[in-house]
């Protein structure tokens, strides 16, 4: 008896440690920009940062400028298309910005790609995008759904 109520306890301590991360999470499953992955919300927070953080090199309409470029239209897609918005936020992290990489926070990083992602007319949804590397890498930029 002691001992299944222990595993009983042992089970419980794991759901509600193990279970509220999970669920905060994105599903790993493979998916694009098209699905939604980011909120309205999470993007006006990027704008926020894109505007004091990333205009002055790529623009405040996100047309680039001379060595920076376009971070959406036709430029973007053809740079970033196939290619996951893990990748996207990794380079953005090692390079970004260019006086002082990997300064800003990992949320503001993700902020901004939300922003860049409503800024290419892809459709937000109810969830923002995942903290974990992994999900961001199981989500594709593509130009069409």
């Amino acid at each position: 008896m002691r001992r299944s109520l222990r595993a009983a306890i042992g089970i419980l301590a794991v759901t509600y440690t193990i279970a509220p991360d999970a669920r905060a999470q994105e599903p790993l499953a493979p998916s694009t920009v098209w699905d939604k992955v980011y909120t309205d919300a999470q993007a006006a927070r990027g704008k926020e940062a894109y505007m004091a953080e990333c205009s002055a090199c790529h623009a405040e309409d996100l047309g680039g400028s001379g060595y920076a470029p376009a971070m959406k239209g036709s430029e973007f897609t053809a740079a970033w298309g196939d290619k996951t918005l893990g990748d996207f936020f990794d380079r953005a992290r090692r390079l970004m910005p260019p006086d002082n990489p990997g300064s800003l926070a990992p949320e503001k990083y993700r902020d901004v790609i939300a922003f860049i992602l409503q800024e290419n007319k892809y459709p937000a949804g109810d969830r923002e995008l995942a903290a974990s590397p992994a999900a961001l890498r199981a989500i594709t930029i593509t130009a069409a759904p």
